[in-house]
C-alpha cells in the first residue's frame, strides 16, 4: 500500500480522525453529526430569496435572533407560538437588566407555564446559555468548545 494511493490516503485520513472519534465515544453528550442542526436551517436556506428585504445588518441580526429563539423553543419542547406570545406579553413590562427575571423567560426554564409545552414532546436536553450560544448541560458546553477547535 502506497501512501499516495487512494487506499493509503484513506488510511491516513482515518488515522487523523481517530482523536475525534475517541472524544465522541468518551463523551455521550456529543452528537456524531450535525444533521439535526442542518435540518433546522434548511427552511431558511430555501426561503432566503424571499428575505432579501433584510438588507441591513440590524434587520439581519433581528432575524437571526428570532430564528434562534424559535429553534431553541422547539428544542425545548415548547409550542413556539404560545412561547412567543408569552414573551411579547411579559417583556414590555419588565426590567430587561434583571438577569433573574430574564432567566425565567428562557425556553429551558422550569417555571414556564405547562400549557406552553407540547404534549408528548419533552425537552431533548436541559439547555443552558453561555456566551450567546445555547448548550445542553455543562458537559455539552465542554464538548461544544472542544468541537469548535477541530470542526471550524
Amino acid at each position: 500500500m502506497l501512501p499516495k494511493g487512494a487506499l493509503g490516503q484513506a488510511v491516513i485520513h482515518c488515522l487523523k480522525q481517530c482523536p475525534k472519534l475517541v472524544r465522541y465515544v468518551e463523551d455521550g453528550h456529543l452528537d456524531i453529526d450535525n444533521n439535526r442542526y442542518e435540518r433546522s436551517l434548511k427552511p431558511f436556506v430555501i426561503g432566503r430569496a424571499n428575505w432579501l428585504f433584510a438588507n441591513t445588518a440590524r434587520g439581519a441580526r433581528a432575524r437571526a435572533v428570532r430564528y434562534s429563539i424559535v429553534e431553541t423553543a422547539k428544542d425545548n419542547g415548547l409550542n413556539t407560538t404560545a412561547y412567543l406570545k408569552y414573551l411579547f406579553e411579559r417583556m414590555p413590562n419588565m426590567d430587561l437588566d434583571d438577569r433573574r427575571a430574564l432567566d425565567k423567560l428562557m425556553p429551558w426554564s422550569k417555571v414556564l407555564p405547562d400549557p406552553m409545552r407540547v404534549k408528548g414532546k419533552s425537552s431533548r436536553k436541559g439547555f443552558a446559555r453561555d456566551g450567546g450560544a445555547f448548550f445542553a448541560s455543562s458537559a455539552r458546553q465542554k464538548s461544544f468548545k472542544y468541537r469548535q477547535n477541530w470542526m471550524w
